[in-house]
């Protein structure tokens, strides 16, 4: 019964890996190409470093 309640629900992580994937990668594509590229470099490491922290906290449940 537990399972076919919390069926429609998001946990934390996957909602973290939601918006990473849909916002994080682009605007850091973006950065990285009109703005600086290193700058770029520092968004992509940080989309990186929340996909892993979002994997973590969805294992965690």
């Amino acid at each position: 019964m537990g399972l076919i309640k919390n069926a429609g629900r998001k946990t934390l992580g996957e909602i973290i890996i939601a918006i990473t994937f849909f916002l994080g990668f682009p605007i850091s594509a973006l950065v990285f190409a009109y703005i600086n590229p290193i700058m770029g470099i520092l968004c992509l490491v940080f989309c990186i470093y929340l996909l892993y922290l979002a994997n973590t906290l969805k294992k965690g449940k």
